[in-house]
């Protein structure tokens, strides 16, 4: 009868304890079910223009999917994309913060290396093909008038480089890269309200003449239009009213098989006569080199990708001060172009 008894509450012990830990177990299964299994990506940060959206980024993965997939595969690194709904619902497409593929490094020609024959090429080029491609401007053999342009921006140092142009009393042309405009929203509008020209410099500073060794023309050709239309929607999300006239390919790319699709985009491709502010030497020396290059109808090259901006300060200062001392004019690239 006892050995029954102890039988009996052992079993009533047991279902007690099912009983209780069955609900607590089934709690925390729940709930490491609902944890997520990695955490999403965060959205880079925007400098807001004055107004704040308190909302989450709504993202779009038809266009994320659209573009990701045209980008794999073609000799550069893929750029992941994301899409924020802006206040005007015009998609800001961005390249995660990690993952963006823009290279600032141009390398320079050696100064022993004749461009005779180059320069020749291109002379033949813009006769033949006339207003689709530049590497000088438009203007009489002795006129001297030349344009400033600024590549790879925005970047830390653009808006105290307006400031500069501003003092200098001139209009210049910034080729943008599309995946650095998002980050800086107040400074591209600034840069078209105080009458620069927008100009694209594509999306992520691809190198093409890379790309074009290891993929197909039409591949090419693909490649070309998205980082167009990625750049022109990044631009039109802070200036939707703009006209996007003037083009300029990393690295200076252009081939005669383009012009389909300059004229497709309405654009120019606008190279240039000189340019070496990426050189790693001395800030004198470098100027020496654009004082040695000013010749009439040139178009002169300077960058403000990321922090750059601060060389090109002081460069442009004295390059506009010194062309203006030999009877330069320094001339507003829509006066050549056109809007």
């Amino acid at each position: 009868m006892h050995r029954n008894v102890s039988k009996f509450s052992f079993i009533v012990v047991l279902v007690f304890l099912i009983l209780v830990t069955l609900p607590i177990s089934c709690k925390i299964s729940n709930r490491k079910v609902r944890i997520p299994a990695s955490t999403p990506p965060e959205t880079p940060p925007f400098e807001h223009s004055g107004t704040s959206n308190a909302s989450s980024p709504t993202l779009k993965p038809e266009l994320t999917e659209q573009f990701t997939q045209k980008d794999s595969n073609i000799g550069a690194t893929p750029t992941k994309l994301a899409v924020e709904a802006t206040l005007s619902e015009i998609p800001i497409i961005v390249p995660l913060e990690e993952e963006s593929s823009t290279n600032y490094v141009t390398k320079p020609t050696p100064e022993n290396e004749s461009s005779n024959d180059s320069c020749q090429r291109n002379s033949e080029v813009k006769r033949e093909e006339g207003k689709l491609f530049y590497t000088s401007l438009p203007v009489e053999k002795d006129e001297k008038v030349i344009i400033i342009t600024v590549d790879d921006g925005p970047g830390e140092y653009t808006n105290e480089l307006l400031d500069v142009l501003k003092e200098l009393d001139i209009k210049v042309a910034f080729f943008l890269n599309g995946d650095t405009v998002p980050w800086y929203r107040n400074v591209v509008k600034r840069e078209y309200e105080e009458g620069h020209t927008i100009g694209s410099h594509t999306y992520c500073h691809r190198s093409y003449y890379q790309l074009e060794k290891t993929a197909s023309r039409e591949r090419v050709i693909e490649t070309m239009k998205n980082d167009f239309i990625k750049t022109e929607t990044n631009i039109k999300a802070i200036i939707p009213d703009i006209k996007i006239r003037l083009l300029r390919m990393p690295e200076g790319y252009y081939r005669p098989w383009m012009n389909p699709v300059l004229k497709e985009f309405g654009y120019i491709c606008v190279n240039w006569t000189a340019g070496y502010d990426w050189i790693q030497e001395p800030d004198e020396k470098v100027l020496e080199y654009y004082k040695k290059a000013l010749r009439p109808g040139g178009i002169y090259l300077f960058h403000d990708g990321k922090t750059r901006g601060k060389r090109a300060m002081k460069l442009i200062r004295e390059f506009v001060r010194y062309a203006r001392e030999q009877g330069y004019r320094i001339a507003d690239p829509k006066e050549l172009f056109g809007d």
